[in-house]
């Protein structure tokens, strides 16, 4: 048997089956009929051509026909048309559980079908996301392995650096106590080089005094001498101006020997 499609095709058709089971005949199947057990099923009385169709398929569902009922002995024993009545109940609302379980299964397959394509969709955008994660992944792996490689080299070089730089700080040690060292030694030389042209100053300026005591000493005796020779020329005494005509000559070498000596050069400096 077949089922009804939609909602409205259900409703009529258990208006029929009500009626069928009260009368057993087409006679009681009008459409005032119909509207009637409609609205005594809380259902909308509808249209006559709408109530007309969904008896037609109510007919053909049921197996009834003119014919048919001709051929069929009419039912008078109440008791057996109210075990019909009960049978069509029954099956009507079997059948309307049947309908409802339908509904539901068809309700329950479409909800699981757009959620299934909901996951399906869910699950091609998180395949997306899952590829451009895992390109981007790739792409930072390689921005790793690069930083990798440039801090190895940056090490490599601040290594080297470290290694010129210990080198440099050794080198400029040792020059340092080098030079600390020639350093040290020039200042005591010039320590010792100053204590040595001070006395040679002293010394110097100790024979100036005496060679100035002396110059004025010989040029006081020249000037007597000058004086006694004139005295003795005066008094025509040759022998005693040979004597001192050689005096004189002697202290004349001797003012010469007195002369100032040229100052002493500075004897030079080592070089550092």
């Amino acid at each position: 048997m077949d089922a009804p499609k939609t909602r409205r095709e259900n409703e009529v058709w258990q208006a029929c089956d009500d009626l069928w089971a009260l009368n057993a005949s087409l006679e009681g199947l009008k459409g005032d009929s119909i509207r009637d057990q409609l609205v005594k099923l809380g259902y909308k009385k509808g249209s006559p051509n709408e109530i007309y169709k969904y008896r037609t398929s109510w007919k053909e569902s049921r197996g009834i026909s003119e014919k048919s009922l001709a051929q069929t002995v009419e039912v008078a024993d109440p008791i057996s048309r109210a075990v019909s009545l009960v049978y069509e109940q029954i099956k009507n609302e079997a059948q309307q559980k049947i309908t409802a379980i339908q509904c539901d299964s068809t309700a329950q397959l479409e909800a699981l079908t757009k959620q299934n394509q909901e996951l399906v969709v869910g699950l091609e955008n998180l395949q997306e996301k899952h590829e451009a994660l895992h390109i981007e992944a790739e792409g930072l792996e390689i921005s790793l392995e690069l930083l990798r490689k440039n801090l190895t080299e940056e090490q490599q070089q601040n290594k080297a650096f470290k290694i010129r730089q210990e080198g440099l700080e050794l080198l400029l040690s040792e020059l340092k106590g080098t030079y600390t060292a020639q350093i040290n030694k020039l200042e005591k030389q010039l320590k010792e080089q100053g204590h040595l042209l001070s006395d040679e100053i002293n010394k110097a300026k100790l024979e100036s005094r005496v060679e100035r005591d002396l110059k004025i000493q010989a040029e006081a005796q020249n000037k007597k001498l000058v004086r006694d020779l004139e005295t003795l020329q005066k008094r025509n005494n040759k022998q005693q101006e040979l004597v001192l005509k050689k005096e004189f000559q002697k202290l004349t070498s001797l003012l010469k020997k007195l002369k100032p000596k040229t100052p002493k050069t500075k004897k030079s400096l080592p070089p550092l």
